[in-house]
């Protein structure tokens, strides 16, 4: 089965939840080389208990609440040099071998020493701050 932008969806155990659409893949270890590979995506995707889950975009609404976070968030911590602020883009590898994005992160400076810059892939371990924004349709 496909969805709409054309990826497969192997193990296709969908839900479609008022604007919400989650889409879960089939159990399998996932390297991170492949979850990079679906950077193509448009949406949100984690890796939960060894499922992929795929989640739609999120609406206008959800956006603005994330943008003005993040906003709050580097107005206090770049003055300061306290760490670094990451999007709902930044994939984090905890040792359960869960890969989750929360929908804005900080990071702080001390867990970054020694690092001349960023790494491409996931970040190893939990951030220091981690939000998520709800909808009214969370449970």
């Amino acid at each position: 089965m496909e969805n709409s932008r054309g990826m497969e969806c192997r193990g296709y155990n969908g839900t479609v939840d008022g604007n919400n659409m989650t889409t879960a893949l089939t159990s399998q270890h996932w390297s991170d080389e492949q979850l990079l590979s679906l950077l193509n995506y448009e949406g949100k995707v984690e890796l939960v208990d060894g499922r992929l889950v795929m989640m739609a975009p999120a609406g206008s609404e959800y956006g603005d609440i994330g943008a003005f976070i993040i906003y709050r968030l580097m107005q206090h911590v770049l003055p300061r040099k306290l760490g670094r602020v990451f999007n709902s883009g930044t994939g984090y590898r905890l040792q359960s071998g869960n890969l989750r994005a929360p929908d804005a992160s900080f990071v702080a400076a001390a867990r970054l020493k020694g690092m001349n810059r960023l790494i491409r892939g996931f970040l190893k371990g939990s951030p220091d701050l981690a939000v998520e924004i709800l909808s009214l349709s969370d449970s």
